[in-house]
């Protein structure tokens, strides 16, 4: 499971992600056969009335128990406990080794039936703690319960039981928003919003790569909740295209391609691969970027390598329509998880034609010794104008690539790229804006266009509020994303880890919020009317005004009304 540290976790409180939690704990809570009193304050009667009632009805289904809600004035979602207070503080001990009524020296984590729980202290003994990190511009929020000190035990969708130490023998099952409170601290930091690139900490260089965006002509449907969770306002269908790069390195002269979309042949795929397909997508495509390339008077022998993101049907083409001289750089893993390859393995899904006489290249972990942002790094021409992140989960050996587009001078002896800009070519980290977006680092303004400058006529600005109706976190709606990666009920999911998968995302936030860095995944197919496709090149997406284009547009797939 990912790690409960407030910065990494799931910023959703969905009621499918919420039971998932609680059903991992109802074993451990279901002793305490008392009555819970649900209580919760808000400056708004209307968020108390629709949050109380849901927890309520949420609790009351999944821990057995009777479960009555009430309002009062505080901070905070709590759940009281009243009575069996000795057996409580036992089943505490017992399961937890922690001393209730003392103070930890410092976080724990243990698990409490496959639960992962966070131990945490808070109290005025922090005071000095609070006042420190408001002076340094961190919105700090506080927590309701007069007492002296509070152990809290979290577990990951935010339900807690505290122990007030000393003064107050109650036991309270508190719903609190974590991922809301760190949202609060990110964009009230002035040291995080005062310099956006700094924290993303790219080197800096004066060189750039020429990019392309290609447009591999694929066309796949697919129904949007094997990727997307939970369904938003009765939008089903995921309508994709497929983008691929072309990389030219001035001063080299090497030219590299990242993805190949989907090849022009896709019924030959190999045969496991085609049969899971077959049935699950509506596939279409016109050309294999061997053809788009011929077409634009770009020599295939002049194509030093490929770079697969990853190793999906749509993502691999079909590298035997290049030369063997062309090599074939995968990420760290893939080899040892996916070859041999068909029909040599009988049940790979990757073509022995891929590989057959052209060099493989690993990028293995080792080599990833850079960091920018939160994944690892390399230096691909080794010069710092264009990298591979390790961005893991999706599938193994999932890498996204970030090109420096333009440089503001940007030299050695420089410790900021902040003049500097990107494209952040994302692979399969998401398959919908609306998993990314929006985000603590990224609100939802409050007026949107998400439509073409010539549309506007007809189609003007719209209120951010809007989308509170439909959103999975009416309260949260602003910063958190529609979506999350689907994990059905038996484990079924697209993603080869989606713990990882998610938390990928997340890390991502930043980059898609930076105004320098233009975040471009393979199937956003909003951006296909907002970008110029190759032969053009996109060095100037910042000029051009693509990233303020495209960045709402998704929210077009949803009709809501004033």
């Amino acid at each position: 499971m990912p790690s409960n540290d407030e910065d990494s976790l799931d910023p959703f409180t969905q009621e499918e992600t919420s039971q998932t939690s609680l059903q991992s704990a109802r074993a451990s809570y279901s002793d305490l056969q008392t009555p819970i009193f649900l209580g919760h304050g808000s400056a708004d009667p209307k968020v108390s009335v629709r949050l109380g009632e849901r927890m309520a009805s949420l609790l009351s289904q999944q821990l057995h128990m009777d479960v009555t809600w009430r309002a009062y004035s505080g901070f905070g979602h709590w759940y009281k406990v009243p009575d069996e207070i000795d057996d409580v503080v036992s089943f505490l001990k017992d399961k937890l080794g922690v001393p209730v009524g003392e103070v930890p020296r410092a976080s724990t984590v243990t698990s409490i039936d496959g639960a992962d729980v966070s131990v945490r202290v808070s109290g005025n003994h922090k005071e000095k703690k609070r006042k420190e990190r408001k002076e340094k511009g961190t919105k700090f929020l506080t927590t309701a319960i007069p007492a002296l000190e509070t152990l809290q035990l979290l577990v990951p969708d935010g339900t807690s039981i505290c122990q007030q130490a000393g003064r107050f023998s109650e036991i309270y099952i508190r719903y609190r928003d974590r991922r809301a409170n760190c949202s609060a601290r990110l964009i009230n930091s002035t040291t995080r919003k005062k310099n956006e690139m700094s924290t993303l900490n790219i080197p800096p260089s004066p060189h750039t790569v020429q990019v392309s965006i290609i447009d591999t002509t694929a066309s796949i449907q697919v129904t949007a909740d094997r990727f997307l969770s939970p369904r938003v306002d009765g939008f089903s269908t995921l309508n994709c295209n497929a983008f691929a790069f072309l990389i030219e390195n001035p001063r080299s002269g090497r030219r590299v391609l990242f993805d190949l979309g989907l090849r022009k042949d896709w019924q030959n795929l190999a045969k496991p691969q085609y049969e899971r397909i077959q049935t699950t997508f509506k596939l279409s495509v016109e050309k294999n970027v061997a053809d788009i390339l011929t077409e634009n008077g770009v020599p295939l022998e002049s194509v030093d390598s490929i770079i697969w993101s990853h190793w999906h049907f749509d993502h691999v083409g079909d590298p035997s329509t290049f030369p063997s001289s062309t090599s074939l750089v995968v990420g760290p893993g893939m080899p040892a998880a996916k070859l041999p390859a068909y029909p040599t393995n009988p049940d790979s899904t990757l073509l022995e034609s891929d590989f057959a006489g052209r060099q493989l290249v690993e990028i293995t972990p080792d080599k990833f010794t850079l960091k920018i942002g939160d994944f690892g790094a390399y230096d691909f021409f080794g010069d710092g104008s264009f990298y591979l992140l390790d961005v893991p989960g999706h599938a193994v050996g999932h890498v996204c690539g970030l090109a420096r587009t333009t440089s503001g001078g940007s030299s050695s002896s420089s410790n900021s790229s902040d003049n500097d800009t990107f494209i952040l070519m994302g692979g399969d980290s998401c398959h919908h804006a609306g998993q990314i977006r929006p985000s603590p680092y990224l609100p939802l303004p409050e007026q949107i266009r998400p439509h073409q400058p010539q549309d506007e006529a007809s189609h003007p600005p719209c209120p951010g509020a809007l989308f509170e109706k439909i959103h999975p976190d009416p309260v949260n709606y602003r910063t958190r994303p529609f979506y999350r990666i689907r994990v059905w009920e038996d484990g079924t999911t697209v993603a080869h880890d989606p713990d990882t998968a998610q938390q990928s995302i997340y890390r991502l936030q930043p980059f898609d919020a930076a105004e320098n860095v233009f975040f471009v995944f393979a199937h956003d197919r909003t951006l296909a009317d907002v970008v110029d496709i190759f032969p053009a090149t996109a060095n100037r997406w910042k000029e051009a005004g693509w990233k303020e284009r495209g960045r709402w547009r998704f929210l077009r797939d949803w009709k809501v009304e004033s």
